[in-house]
């Protein structure tokens, strides 16, 4: 554990000290998806002509001289931006930020350079997790959970948050195809790091197993997606 503490405790720092400003993104976030009640009743009946007789240009009916006519009501400005914030709101940027700020660090952990080491490209599946047999158990320990905790947050929020990925092959696809990604910026970016298939399994395999711990939510928790489509069939799981 010195070994990572030395190499990204910089990130590591960071991650903590960038608590209060995720929890700010959040209260942000809610604000922005909270939007103001409208009516949304039927339109007011028309009002009926007004039987009494026209009168000739110039002359004004009593009611006209002797009162005059109600002053109509000015919504102060910004009223709209006061509508409180609801807790599906609150919950969706909970979701959200949780997400992206679990995941960024990983990220840059692998986008960290090894000075000195040349870059290589390892496509034989289960190459590099049958070399780790009779590595260090500290080295397995920081392969093997580094790798399954890279996708682990967007694997449990992103399904509670957008309905379409309430479906664990989706989610498994999504990770799978960023970690490819990944590893594809790690052989192009010559940051001196293996670019390696087993990589994008086990991120995958996290992210899965992570969307697998939040299942039980998705029936409980709805979502955008789902309140803008009330009839909405449920998304495959």
């Amino acid at each position: 554990m010195t070994e990572v503490w030395s190499r990204y405790h910089l990130i590591l720092i960071g991650f903590a000290v960038a608590l209060p400003v995720a929890v700010l993104a959040v209260l942000l976030r809610a604000r922005a998806l909270t939007t103001p009640a409208h009516p949304t009743g039927p339109a007011p009946p028309a009002q009926p002509a007004d039987p009494t007789p026209a009168r000739p240009a110039g002359l004004a009916t009593p009611a006209q001289s002797t009162s005059p006519a109600p002053a109509t009501p000015v919504q102060p400005a910004g009223a709209a931006a006061a509508a409180p914030v609801t807790r599906h709101s609150l919950w969706y940027a909970v979701c959200e930020v949780a997400a992206v700020y679990g995941t960024l660090p990983w990220l840059a952990m692998t986008l960290t350079p090894d000075p000195g080491a040349p870059r290589r490209i390892q496509p034989v599946p289960l190459h590099d997790l049958a070399a780790l047999a009779g590595a260090p158990a500290q080295t397995v320990a920081v392969q093997l959970i580094g790798n399954v905790l890279v996708f682990a947050a967007a694997g449990f929020f992103l399904p509670l948050r957008f309905a379409w990925l309430r479906s664990l092959p989706r989610v498994v696809l999504l990770a799978a195809l960023g970690s490819a990604l990944i590893e594809t910026v790690q052989y192009v970016a010559e940051l001196g790091r293996v670019s390696s298939v087993d990589d994008v399994l086990v991120n995958a395999v996290g992210a899965g197993l992570f969307a697998l711990a939040s299942r039980p939510l998705w029936a409980r928790r709805s979502t955008v997606d789902d309140a803008d489509q009330p009839g909405r069939a449920p998304a495959r799981r």
